[in-house]
């Protein structure tokens, strides 16, 4: 029973770290996987064609690349990890709302002069009422 949950807690939190750098890592193990395919059909071919001439160019390839992506993995860490300490570490400052300040003055031009003295304004329900009040 607590193996199993031991199990649980382990895949639990390993995706909880694979989860934010899926992207990045199904790209990195994609590039290293074809990249060490094709220089497995490359020495394939040299070895059919009796060659030898780009051998070592080709292992010279293969590891930069592969040695570049677990570089660019470990510099993106690095990276993302300060930025989460930043973060972390600094106080978010405190944004003071203004009140806006009203306009007492009013615009006699805007439309709304005729409704604006009256002391009671009539809903559509109130309207409605007083035409089947008038019907009757």
């Amino acid at each position: 029973m607590i193996n199993n949950l031991l199990k649980a807690g382990l895949f639990y939190q390993l995706w909880r770290w694979f989860k934010p750098r899926s992207k990045f890592l199904i790209t990195a193990f994609t590039i290293i996987v074809f990249t060490w395919i094709f220089h497995s059909e490359y020495t394939d071919y040299l070895a059919k064609s009796n060659s030898v001439e780009y051998l070592g160019i080709s292992y010279f390839i293969k590891w930069a690349i592969t040695i570049g992506v677990i570089f660019a993995f470990y510099i993106r860490e690095t990276l993302s990890q300060r930025n989460i300490l930043k973060s972390s570490t600094s106080k978010p400052e405190k944004k003071s709302v203004k009140p806006k300040k009203i306009d007492d003055t009013v615009d006699e031009s805007d439309g709304f002069d005729k409704i604006r003295s009256k002391s009671h304004l009539e809903s559509r329900a109130d309207k409605l009422l007083n035409k089947m009040e008038s019907k009757q």
